[in-house]
């Protein structure tokens, strides 16, 4: 059938200016009766015209003899079903015949007129009458289109004739058998909508198709005018149809198209964030229940996600993914799951919430479970598979998962190309860790085997495989042998991404690599080049594309400001970029640090290499910039997590408070120097310490709010053991989850209600120094620093005055004859012998690895004597005019004496400090004489610890004590503990009957050489202890610290099950296991150790051990200690008498003979 189509300009009567009338006229005409139609007739033109009255439009009815109108989508595909049955190729029938016959087409005309108003944006291209300078053209024929199709189209209305004839350009446009003009395909959809107006149905199909066509020319013209006609659509279509509407999911899918094309096309505008809204307003509010409407929807917050990486986009995804797995059927069920578990493992790799990878695991396996062995499915998960095991750490599974998943994958597919990448991504990944020419030669191969595979017209895609390739080239070059190389196909990939969202990343990509030449060649042309090519890329982002990178690029511009031969060397420019990438919210504080981290690295090398005008690392803004690297440790442990993903956080950056703290107290700020090392370490325990603070004198009502965030926040911080995959369970996770977070941002809204306050600025902020002083009421506080270029000593001394009337002075050592160096050597040598003491337990030979540490000093090594002399002459030669008066007051209370005549001193240790006996220093070998002969040494991980068990402590009466009393001489692993029945023994022969907590009969060890304490009876007995004593076997977990814990008869008593107990009467917890308060050697900074945890659950005063303990020393030294503190009939018990006997039964093990090894592990923590 040919179609002619002419439309026509008319005045309106309305407003000539700006109004006119298109009269559209369309004539068809039959090319022959259909029913004599040939085989070969059927695939040629029809251009014949055959005079034949044209027939009226058939009339039909449905299977239920409903009535079948004779327009709409529905009487379309009617349509299009009986021509295809008429023409099929099953056997003829006399039905058949019939449909033909009906089918039969004649002549006959079909008129419409609407109005238009000029500057159409959608049809400037197509009507020239759209623009005013052509107004001279009204009365002409605007457009007349021969258009041949087929002959049953007749049966249509203007209106569906139009639209169809709309559906099948468009499809000849995809299809590219023929020339077509995506224009036409628009026009005809434009006639439709116009004359659908007032037709509800009619006007919802036309705007579906109008749409529709204009994505087509979208994906040619990337004009971002087609995006927002496309956009206008598809919003107002879906504005007159409800949920249960037949063209509601096609029109959410168009929209979601719409929406993921403009963010990737031009970033989020304006427009789309008008349309993202509506999705939100309507879709998220009441989420639907169609699996696939839910995916459509989860997408378009992934991608917006991926362009501003606002974490609220990505947790609204995963409930709608979760509500699809849980609708859906099926192969849909299995692809909803997919989904999931890709996207769980995603926000774990950004924000390390560690239910969301196992549950991610747990969905991957069920998955596996439900498909069979040959299913196109099974690489998807083994892909999911492998990311969640490279999150692990687990890099050979990864790259074994990815290789198998390959074997399985239909050749050439986008998922067998995507699973190539990823998998010569990991090869040179693991190249980097471990220097295998095979992994970087196989990573060579595999790629190219992806760009291979790679279909023609992908630009996008081959452009991101260019870019992986140029990495692998970098790294199978030796250092920048083919740098060159690298550069040209980083351009190659840069040429494809030409006005595409994500050049930005070709545009850095190429910075680092002409960088990297700049720094093995010197020319300055490389460092003109990148830092162009940096700038581009920031300004993209400043469009509000890539906006999660501008952290990075920042970082990056930073560096080639920080190279010295360069025109560009400017570290002040440098320092102010770096600023803006740590200010940077849209991106994660952990990823701000870690490109700060690596700039700072090359600002290291440069200082050691060129000359400037700063003083070493230790210029004002480069302290500024750690300080405030400092301040954003909490944002990456915020009390939305849970403990154990705050704390895999915090360890990245360990280190990262002493160089801050070094850095401040060289440019002589020694206040912010000891405030940011207290504000910094222990940030894990000063969290969770924030959700028990005594809320005093404030309204009621905010009070109240305040208290029930933080039972909420402390009650969730502690997670799930594993998480299922059934259903139920993985909403209550995930639900856990969320609102675990939105308890967190309304706990800190909250602080800032508070805050503005009168009198109330300060709550929860970290300490200034007029407070932390107080540490100092009972004596000497003395910090340690140690870095590489020099370690510190920050002492804090009451002068005179009690309570609020103190006067307290800081003072600043520097410790010049300590090297960090020497500091690890020891802390090495110490670790040593604690894993040879491990494997040979009470041999000689332990003990000897312990002695080579008391002859350290010998070595030419520093040793524990190095700490005591260093610290005696505090205040000589200072130029600080308080020097002298702290010098006279630390000589007057740190004379040579004994017992009682001896002050208090408290040592807070960092970095390597930490792990080392500071109490224990002391010439061995010649005089004789040690720390202990001057002071009586305590430990404290942090300042505000001590203030707060202080604060806290309620004295104890006697007659009042519960001691709980408790060993475990046959654990449920390891060695048995035949001393611990003796220590147990004596401890209760000297702690009075009435004070001692009964325990049942087979927890008590006393009672038979099969019972001991339970995991289940200590922490039910807890609350009501204000001493425990605890004799068992200890272990700390390094690679998992809050694991760490005591191995009882039943079980594991762990940090993290002891820390939800809130202990507020507690007193004493005397820890006689071993490793009790040894530490995590990556997270120094947090303290992580079960005397800490005690503390923290608030016990006031804490004896723990640093390393293995020898069996039979347990029972001499706890009766010493519980003997001096119930010595006398004095109604309340001595504080103080906890630490001065600890000294006095390590000295009488060191009057003994005894090695290091038996009494310098034992040390008393707390007040």
């Amino acid at each position: 059938m040919t179609l002619h189509l002419v439309a026509t300009v008319k005045k309106s009567p309305e407003d000539a200016a700006h109004r006119i009338l298109l009269q559209v006229d369309l004539d068809f005409l039959p090319d022959r009766d259909l029913s004599q139609r040939t085989e070969v007739d059927r695939a040629a033109p029809f251009d014949e015209e055959v005079g034949e009255a044209w027939k009226n439009p058939l009339q039909l009815s449905g299977h239920n003899g409903e009535s079948i109108p004779t327009h709409g989508l529905r009487w379309r595909n009617y349509v299009q079903q009986l021509r295809a049955i008429a023409w099929d190729d099953q056997p003829e029938t006399e039905l058949k015949l019939e449909w033909r016959k009906g089918l039969t087409s004649g002549r006959g005309t079909r008129h419409g007129t609407f109005p238009v108003i000029l500057s159409s944006a959608c049809l400037l291209d197509i009507l020239p009458f759209c623009v005013e300078a052509n107004l001279e053209t009204l009365g002409h024929q605007a457009v007349d289109i021969t258009v041949h199709a087929p002959a049953e189209y007749s049966q249509l209305d203007l209106t569906d004739l139009c639209g169809q004839l709309g559906v099948e350009l468009c499809a000849q446009y995809d299809a590219g058998s023929v020339p077509v003009d995506s224009n036409y395909a628009i026009f005809f959809h434009w006639v439709a909508v116009n004359l659908s107006d007032g037709d509800r149905e009619s006007r919802i199909l036309a705007l579906n198709d109008f749409t529709v066509s204009f994505q087509r020319r979208f994906q040619v013209s990337h004009e971002k005018l087609d995006l927002s006609e496309g956009l206008y659509l598809v919003l107002r279509a879906l504005s007159l149809c409800d949920r249960e509407h037949k063209l509601h999911i096609k029109l959410v899918d168009n929209l979601a198209t719409w929406i993921c094309r403009g963010i990737e096309q031009f970033g989020i505008t304006d427009q789309l964030e008008q349309a993202i809204q509506w999705c939100r307003d309507n879709v998220l509010t009441h989420p639907p229940e169609h699996a696939g409407l839910l995916n459509l929807i989860g997408s378009i917050f992934t991608t917006r996600f991926n362009a501003l990486g606002e974490r609220r986009d990505l947790e609204a995804v995963i409930p709608l993914l979760r509500k699809a797995v849980e609708n859906a059927e099926g192969e849909t069920r299995i692809d909803a799951m997919c989904d999931l578990a890709l996207h769980l493992r995603f926000r774990f790799s950004l924000f390390r919430v560690t239910e969301d990878l196992d549950e991610a695991l747990q969905l991957c396996r069920q998955g596996l479970s439900m498909i069979s062995e040959d299913s196109a499915d099974v690489p998807r998960f083994l892909r999911c598979l492998s990311l969640i095991s490279r999150d692990m750490d687990h890099l050979d599974e990864a790259i074994d998962t990815l290789r198998e998943a390959e074997k399985l994958c239909v050749t050439g597919t986008q998922l067998h190309v995507e699973i190539l990448q990823e998998l010569s991504r990991y090869l040179v990944h693991r190249w980097q860790r471990l220097g295998l020419k095979t992994d970087v030669d196989e990573a060579d191969r595999v790629h190219r085997k992806a760009l291979e595979l790679l279909p023609p017209g992908q630009e996008q895609d081959r452009a991101f495989l260019l870019l992986d390739a140029a990495k692998i080239l970098s790294n199978r070059s030796e250092g920048t042998s083919r740098i060159d190389e690298v550069i040209s196909v980083q351009q190659e990939a840069l040429a494809l991404l030409h006005e595409n969202t994500f050049r930005h990343l070709g545009h850095a990509a190429l910075a680092e690599s002409l960088l990297l030449r700049f720094s093995a060649r010197q020319d300055p042309e490389d460092a003109a080049e990148a830092l162009k090519n940096i700038t581009e890329a920031i300004k993209i982002t400043d469009t509000g594309n890539g906006l999660m990178h501008r952290a990075h690029y920042l970082a990056l511009i930073a560096e080639i400001y920080i190279e010295p031969n360069t025109p560009h060397h400017d570290f002040t420019t440098a320092y102010r970029y770096l600023q803006a990438c740590l200010d940077d919210t849209h991106c994660d504080a952990q990823a701000r640090l870690t490109f700060m981290s690596h700039a700072l690295r090359r600002l290291a090398k440069s200082f050691g290499t060129a000359a400037n005008p700063y003083t070493g690392f230790f210029n004002p803004e480069l302290v500024d910039l750690h300080v405030k690297a400092v301040r954003l440790l909490p944002e990456i442990a915020y009390l939305g997590l849970d403990i154990k993903s705050r704390l895999q956080a915090l360890r990245v950056f360990d280190g990262i408070v002493n160089d801050a703290s070094v850095m401040c107290g060289s440019v002589n700020r020694n206040v912010e120097a000891l405030e940011i090392i207290e504000e910094g370490r222990g940030i894990f325990w000063t969290q969770s310490l924030h959700l028990r603070t005594a809320l005093y004198d404030l309204p009621e009502s905010l009070s109240e709010r305040l208290r029930n965030a933080s039972r909420q926040l402390e009650a969730g911080s502690y997670g799930t053991e594993g998480v299922s995959a059934t259903g139920d369970s993985r909403r209550i996770a995930e639900l856990d989850v969320v609102h675990r977070r939105r308890i967190g941002e309304d706990f800190s809204a909250l602080i800032e209600e508070v805050r503005a306050i009168p009198q109330y600025e300060n709550f929860l902020k970290p300490a200034p120094l007029d407070l932390l002083a107080f540490a100092a009421e009972k004596g000497p506080v003395i910090v340690l620093v140690s870095h590489g270029f020099k370690c510190f000593a920050h002492c804090l001394f009451k002068l005179d005055g009690d309570g609020v009337d103190s006067n307290f002075k800081l003072l600043q050592v520097p410790l010049d004859q300590i090297k960090k160096e020497s500091l690890e050597r020891m802390s090495f040598m110490l670790t040593s012998a604690n894993e040879q003491s491990r494997k040979a337990r009470r041999s000689q030979e332990g003990e000897s690895e312990f002695s080579e540490m008391r002859d350290a000093g010998e070595r030419g090594g520093p040793s524990w004597t190095d700490f005591v002399c260093e610290l005696a002459d505090t205040g000589e030669g200072t130029q600080d005019p308080m020097g002298a008066s702290c010098q006279a007051d630390f000589r007057r209370d740190a004379s040579q004496a004994s017992g009682r005549d001896r002050p208090r001193l408290w040592w807070c240790p960092t970095g390597e400090f930490a792990f080392l006996p500071i109490h224990a220093a002391g010439d061995y070998t010649k005089t004789g004489q040690s720390c202990s002969d001057y002071v009586v040494s305590s430990y404290t991980p942090s300042l505000s610890v001590l203030i707060n068990a202080r604060r806290t402590f309620e004295p104890l009466v006697r007659n009042k004590v519960k001691a709980l009393l408790a060993a475990v001489p046959r654990p449920f692993k390891g060695d048995s503990l035949q001393g611990v029945v003796s220590e147990l023994q004596q401890i209760v022969d000297v702690v009075p009957s009435y004070c001692q907590l009964p325990l049942p009969t087979e927890d008590d060890a006393l009672h038979g050489p099969q019972a001991g304490a339970t995991v289940k009876t200590i922490l039910e007995k807890l609350p009501e202890t204000s001493i425990l004593h605890l004799a068992s076997h200890g272990i700390q977990d390094d690679s998992s610290p809050l694991e760490s814990g005591f191995i009882m008869r039943d079980g594991m008593l762990t940090i993290s099950k002891l820390m939800p107990l809130p202990l507020p009467g507690a007193f004493l917890a005397f820890l006689s296991a071993c490793e009790t308060a040894k530490g995590d050697d990556e997270g120094s900074d947090q303290t992580i150790h079960l005397a800490a945890t005690m503390l923290f659950a608030g016990f006031k005063s804490v004896v723990g051990t640093m390393w293995l303990m020898n069996d039979e020393d347990g029972p001499r030294v706890a009766k010493t200690v519980y003997e001096q503190l119930f010595a006398g009939e004095d109604e309340l018990l001595d504080p103080d008498a906890v630490p001065y006997a600890l000294d006095d039964a390590t000295r009488k093990l060191r009057e003994q003979g005894l090695s290091p090894s038996r009494w310098a592990q034992y040390i008393h923590l707390g007040m």
